[in-house]
């Protein structure tokens, strides 16, 4: 099962599904032993991205989120920071993880919520 964890919960507007939002992501594979390894964050090259709220649809730069981050993202607030753990089973189907994402491991996530747009 994914979960997810909210931190900052504020009164911004709520996330739903097939929506554009802004997000600053940062994600971290889960790997045994340690150490876990980032694979994507938008902190380390200061560009938010805009994702549409539907599994592996790409956005204009060709990233796209999975089913589990999704479902997680989703009736969040704007302003909230997510935690977001997907395990293999509904993270990315085999050969569609973008450029440089590992498969078969559980991601950790974790998400700013931004903007809906």
């Amino acid at each position: 099962n994914v979960r997810s964890f909210i931190t900052n919960l504020t009164s911004g507007a709520k996330v739903k599904a097939g929506q554009k939002v802004l997000l600053q992501v940062q994600g971290v594979a889960w790997t045994n032993p340690a150490p876990t390894s980032t694979f994507d964050s938008t902190w380390t090259d200061h560009t938010p991205r805009f994702y549409t709220l539907t599994a592996l649809k790409a956005n204009a730069g060709g990233q796209f989120l999975d089913k589990g981050s999704v479902k997680a993202l989703v009736g969040q607030r704007v302003g909230s920071q997510v935690l977001v753990v997907v395990p293999p089973s509904a993270g990315y189907p085999k050969g569609k993880a973008p450029s440089g994402y590992p498969t078969g491991t559980t991601l950790i996530f974790v998400y700013d919520i931004l903007g809906t747009y």
